[in-house]
């Protein structure tokens, strides 16, 4: 019995863990996005587009 509650203590938090750092970056996103729909200045759009797409291939290497 202590084996197992020795592992439910260490193993379980980790899907929590996991769990809030998706969370976290669905926040980023909505507030990356709105800040690109609130945006008036073109530019700063493109910029910031050009800085999302740079990220989406470092994560696909």
């Amino acid at each position: 019995m202590a084996d197992g509650s020795e592992s439910m203590y260490n193993d379980r938090p980790q899907p929590i863990r996991q769990l809030g750092q998706v969370r976290t970056n669905n926040r980023v996103i909505d507030a990356n996005t709105l800040e690109m729909i609130l945006s008036k200045d073109e530019n700063y759009q493109r910029k910031r587009l050009d800085e999302f797409g740079s990220f989406q291939s470092q994560e696909k290497n």
